[in-house]
């Protein structure tokens, strides 16, 4: 068995109790969205931030903490740029994410991720989600293509 990355064990531990929408475990959504990134050819330090994706905007880690905790620059990078800034809107923290190549690789997992487990949710709930995972995707798809 592969020995767990810094990124990995500190998800596993911050999200340890954490359930999703459906009362699943969050830490296999952030798994799922690791394999993912790795699958389409992420770096080392993407796969680690996928699998923190979430941990400062959910449970408040600092970029200081996380460095101090073994995790790479690159990773702490992409993981700032990844987190939702309450004082911007969901749009403009888009519009940023999608910017960067590797954030936007991330993201496009955690959308589909997220948008591949939508029939399980109350069907007004997921018409919400759908449409923001639909519009993550489709400002993704328009950065990767320059249009």
């Amino acid at each position: 068995m592969e020995e767990k990355t810094a990124a990995e064990r500190i998800a596993r531990h911050a999200h340890a109790e954490q359930v999703d929408l459906q009362g699943k475990p969050y830490v296999d959504h952030l798994e799922r969205v690791a394999k993912a990134v790795e699958a389409m050819g992420g770096t080392p330090e993407m796969v680690e931030a996928a699998w923190l994706h979430d941990v400062m905007e959910d449970h408040g880690y600092s970029a200081a903490q996380l460095l101090g905790m073994g995790v790479s620059g690159a990773a702490v990078r992409l993981v700032e740029i990844l987190t939702h800034d309450s004082a911007y809107s969901y749009r403009t923290y888009i519009d940023f994410v999608v910017a960067d190549k590797e954030a936007r690789r991330i993201k496009l997992a955690d959308s589909m991720d997220n948008l591949a487990r939508n029939e399980e949710l109350a069907p007004d709930v997921a018409e919400r989600y759908q449409k923001r995972y639909l519009g993550n995707i489709k400002a993704i798809y328009k950065a990767m293509i320059g249009a």
